[in-house]
Parts: C-alpha cells; sequence; structure tokens
C-alpha cells in the first residue's frame, strides 16, 4: 500500500482526497516542490524549504514548515521509497468570497511520493514557443506556483510538431527556460544563465551551480543564442542535459550544438560536481 501525507495525516493514496472547494482546485491557489529521492533521503532538502517558504510569502499563505521535513522522513520510510521523487503541495485551503479568500482559511498540503519516470525521451531538441513566459509583474513566476498552464502549452505545442521541449521566451524576447527546466549557456569558457527579472524559476540545480561555478546572469536575447557553442538545460529530474538544436516557429534552426573543446570540459565538470553533490 502506498500512502500520502493530506491535511496532518497519512492516508492511503486510494483514499486522499481534497475538497471541490479547495482554492487549488479552484483557482490554482498555491505552491508545490518537487525534490530528488536518492538512497532514501530527500536530496537537497534545505534549498528546496527555502525556496518554498519564500514562495509562501509571495503568496501571502501562513503555514508552518517547521515539522515538514519529519513530515517527509516519515513518508518516505512508509512507502520505502529508495529512489524517486517527493512532491510537495501547499494550496491556501477551503474558502472562498469569490477570488478574496476567507479570513479564517486553514492550508491544505499533500505530499506524495513518486516513482523515478522513464527517462529515456531526455529533451535535446527545442523550439521556440509562441506562448511567452508571464512575466514577473504579473506573478511571482521565480517559485513553483500552481499556474502550470503556460508549461503545459508550450509543451503541448512543442510535442505536436516534434520536438522534446519548447523554449519559452518572455515579451521583450529574451530567453527564460523550457517548460520544465532551466537553461545554461556556455561561451569561451564562461558559463551564461537568464537572471531571475526575464521571469525565470529560481530552480534548485541552478542555484547549485550558479553557487559552485562562476555562471554570468544575465538578460540575454534570443538573436543572441548564436554567440554561444554549448547549451544545457537543468531541474531535479534530468540534472543537466545537453541540446542540440534549437529551431524558431518555422521550425527553421536558429541554434545548433558545435561545442569547443573547453565548453565540453566545462559542462562535464557539472555533470560530474551535480552526480556528486
Amino acid at each position: 500500500m502506498k500512502y500520502v501525507f493530506l491535511n496532518n495525516k497519512f492516508v492511503a493514496e486510494q483514499d486522499a482526497a481534497v475538497s471541490i472547494q479547495d482554492r487549488g482546485f479552484r483557482f490554482g491557489d498555491g505552491i508545490f516542490e518537487t525534490i530528488k529521492i536518492h538512497n532514501s533521503r530527500a536530496k537537497d532538502f534545505p534549498l528546496h524549504l527555502l525556496r518554498l517558504e519564500e514562495g509562501l510569502q509571495e503568496l501571502k499563505i501562513s503555514f508552518d514548515t517547521s515539522s515538514l521535513l519529519d513530515k517527509v522522513e516519515q513518508l518516505i520510510k512508509k512507502n520505502k521509497q529508495a529512489e524517486g521523487f517527493l512532491r510537495i503541495i501547499i494550496t491556501r485551503g477551503v474558502g472562498s468570497r469569490g477570488y478574496m479568500p476567507k479570513d479564517d482559511i486553514t492550508p491544505t498540503i499533500v505530499i506524495e511520493t513518486i516513482n523515478t519516470p522513464n527517462m529515456k525521451q531526455q529533451t535535446s531538441s527545442l523550439i521556440v514557443s509562441p506562448y511567452k513566459k508571464i512575466p514577473l509583474t504579473c506573478l511571482p513566476v521565480n517559485y513553483k506556483i500552481m499556474q502550470g498552464l503556460n508549461s503545459s502549452l508550450a509543451k503541448i505545442t512543442a510535442k505536436d510538431q516534434g520536438f522534446s521541449d519548447a523554449l519559452l521566451t518572455n515579451a521583450k524576447n529574451e530567453i527564460c527556460e523550457t517548460s520544465s527546466a532551466n537553461i545554461f549557456l556556455i561561451r569561451k569558457g564562461k558559463i551564461y544563465t537568464p537572471n531571475l527579472e526575464s521571469g525565470v524559476l529560481r530552480g534548485v540545480i541552478r542555484e547549485k551551480i550558479i553557487n559552485n561555478f562562476k555562471a554570468n546572469e544575465e538578460k540575454i536575447k534570443l538573436r543572441q543564442l548564436k554567440k554561444f557553442d554549448l547549451i544545457f538545460i537543468t531541474n531535479v529530474a534530468l540534472e543537466a542535459k545537453e541540446i542540440t538544436l534549437i529551431v524558431n516557429q518555422q521550425t527553421k534552426a536558429i541554434w545548433q550544438s558545435c561545442p569547443k573543446v573547453e565548453s565540453v570540459k566545462i559542462f562535464k565538470e557539472i555533470k560530474e560536481f551535480l552526480q556528486k553533490a
């Protein structure tokens, strides 16, 4: 039997249910974290917890996270989940006057474990998405808020056209990320990644690379892609995956991999670091 943690108790997965009046269901009013489980432990939990707490503050959701690690460890043990992923979902809870939440609302929390998916179809080719990334002036998109339609439509469009994933840009035609991963670029021995002001997710793997390598956070225009000789994407599932091709919406190539020896060496060092860290 598999368990989930739902509102202060462990219940069988098939019996877990959330109210149709929950604001997460009604309005996407909540936040989540996806964490890798390795050797029966939640990998990089402190980094995920920090992002979760800051995201909750941005959404103005009051939730005590002090016992979260204990609940996570208990669930991993109950499910005997040695490898896989953990998802934590926190919504504002049940109770609304239209869009306005009631004053005495109690947040809903769901924690579940997920088996490692088949990763054979790893991202290698990207098409520029016709859907622009939601800007920071609209939503706090630096955090994993429950507003996934932007990424879903981008991903569906990419799949329909035969590409692994979509590259999202903002209204200024600056690159942001893919539908589910941060992006890094290498040129002349230097590492670059779009800055948070561009509207990108503050990814945990992104943070680890920035904190341990000399990565420059900048605004990068789509037309500047041709300057870089190696591009890779990162998330907790892939860790780091090299991109081979990027095309525009007319499926015309705007960037193709042609890595220099120095760039390959840097990428290899990053991959080795992430595997060990």
